[in-house]
């Protein structure tokens, strides 16, 4: 993927979000991680249960440029934005038991420990998952 791709989806695809990876939580089992870019340099990280598109735990910051924030991303993910691939497949099934994620989930809320890019003051959605904040 390249960064003029990265703006042509932010502006032209549903969402307005250009989503650049979409994987299994090593941190939680049971749940996918998708990682999402929009416009004005807000990056999205939403936890959600396998096989749901709903009630996950959805985290966003803004960076101050396109480039800080793709930046981020490449450092968490551990790839160059140029070997992101420009439709990720949603995984076919999760390992691990939701139940155990959920618990890990919940617990990483409640003490901060969420895996998420640095550089940024990432804030959690209203919800759910919002009550296990300390």
């Amino acid at each position: 993927m390249e960064i003029e791709e990265i703006r042509r989806r932010m502006l032209t695809s549903k969402g307005k979000v250009c989503v650049v990876d979409v994987s299994e939580s090593s941190s939680f089992p049971g749940y996918i991680r998708t990682i999402g870019i929009r416009a004005e340099s807000v990056v999205d990280i939403d936890y959600e249960q396998w096989g749901y598109d709903e009630g996950g735990a959805y985290f966003t910051a803004k960076y101050p440029s396109l480039d800080d924030a793709v930046s981020a991303v490449e450092q968490f993910l551990g790839t160059k934005y140029g070997d992101w691939p420009s439709l990720p497949a949603y995984p076919e099934c999760a390992a691990g038991q939701a139940a155990e994620g959920h618990a890990h989930l919940t617990m990483a809320i409640a003490t901060g420990t969420v895996p998420l890019p640095a550089g940024a003051a990432w804030r959690l959605g209203a919800g759910y998952w919002s009550k296990f904040r300390t």
